[in-house]
C-alpha cells in the first residue's frame, strides 16, 4: 500500500492486514557450540542433520564411512606427489633423444629438447656432434644436472669439442670402438669489428671460460688435469677404446643391443 504525499508517493511500511512472512517456528540446535566441537565427527553430523529439520540423521554405517572419508581429505595434500600418474608396479618409461650437429645452429632446439624431459627421469642421449658454442654446451650440462636427469650418453659417431661437456654430465657413458672425440683448446672467431680494448676483454673472458671448461671436464670425467692437458694442448683425436682405458666410458659393441640401465642403487647420483 502506498500513501500519496503531495507530489511524492511513499511506501507504507505498516503490516496491518498483511500476513507476516516470518516463520512461526525456528528449528535450532540448543546444544552449546563447545560441546559440538568436542563430539566425534559422526555424532556432530547427526546433530547437524537433526538441526536442519531432517527427519533423521545419517545411518551408523554411513556416519563411519563419512568420517573416515572426511579425515582422509584432511590428510591429503593440495598438490600431486611425484609420479602420481604412474601405475603401481610399472617402471617409468625411458626417453631417448639425439644431440647431433653443430651447437651454433641448433641452440634453441637442443635446449628445448632437454627442458621438455620429465624431472628426475631416466633415459638415453645419443651423441653425434662436432661441438660448437661453448655457451650451449654449458647450458646443456647445467640442465642435465639441475633437472636430475639420469642420462646414459652413447657416442654414435663423433663427440668432439664443446659436445664433450654434456657427454661428461651423463651419469653413464658408453662409446663404440670407432667413436671419435676431439679434445682441443678453445677457439674464438668473430665477424664483428671490435676495438682494441674490446678484443682484449674478449680474450680475457675466453681464457677464463676455457679454464673453467677444463676444470669441469676433469671433475666430471674423473681424470687428472695433466691427462686432460695431454689431450687438449696439442688437439688430439681420442678413440672410444682410449676413453674406456682411461675409465671415462664403457666400451660397447655396435652389433649387440644397448645395455640396460643399472638399478637405482648403482646409478651415479647427479
Amino acid at each position: 500500500m502506498r500513501v500519496r504525499q503531495g507530489n511524492r508517493v511513499s511506501p507504507d511500511f505498516s503490516t496491518r492486514g498483511a500476513r507476516s512472512s516470518f516463520p512461526k517456528r525456528l528449528v535450532c540446535c540448543r546444544e552449546p557450540l563447545d560441546r559440538l566441537r568436542q563430539r566425534p565427527v559422526e555424532q556432530t553430523e547427526h546433530i547437524k542433520g537433526a538441526a536442519n529439520g531432517t527427519e533423521r540423521g545419517l545411518e551408523s554405517s554411513d556416519r563411519v564411512e563419512y568420517s573416515v572419508e572426511k579425515n582422509e581429505r584432511k590428510k591429503s595434500k593440495g598438490y600431486p606427489s611425484p609420479g602420481w600418474n604412474r601405475e603401481r608396479g610399472r617402471p617409468p618409461e625411458e626417453w631417448e633423444i639425439l644431440l647431433a650437429g653443430d651447437f651454433n645452429d641448433q641452440h634453441i632446439e637442443l635446449l628445448r629438447t632437454v627442458v621438455e624431459l620429465p624431472r628426475n627421469s631416466r633415459g638415453t642421449i645419443y651423441f653425434d656432434s662436432n661441438g660448437g658454442s661453448v655457451y650451449t654446451a654449458l647450458s646443456l650440462m647445467s640442465l642435465i644436472r639441475l633437472r636430475g636427469l639420469q642420462a646414459t650418453g652413447v657416442v654414435l659417431g663423433e663427440c668432439s669439442s664443446a659436445s664433450l661437456l654434456p657427454f661428461a654430465a651423463c651419469c653413464r657413458r658408453l662409446v663404440l670402438p670407432f667413436s671419435t672425440h676431439l679434445f682441443h683448446a678453445m677457439k674464438w672467431e668473430s665477424e664483428v669489428n671490435v676495438r682494441l680494448h674490446e678484443a682484449a676483454e674478449w680474450a680475457r673472458h675466453f681464457r677464463e671460460i676455457e679454464q673453467r671448461f677444463d676444470v669441469l671436464l676433469s671433475e666430471m670425467f674423473g681424470i687428472d688435469a695433466e691427462q686432460l692437458a695431454a689431450w687438449t694442448e696439442p688437439g688430439r683425436f681420442v678413440t672410444g677404446e682410449e676413453l674406456a682405458r682411461a675409465g671415462i666410458a664403457e666400451l660397447i659393441s655396435p652389433f649387440e643391443p644397448l645395455p640396460r640401465h643399472p638399478r637405482q642403487g648403482n646409478v651415479a647420483q647427479v
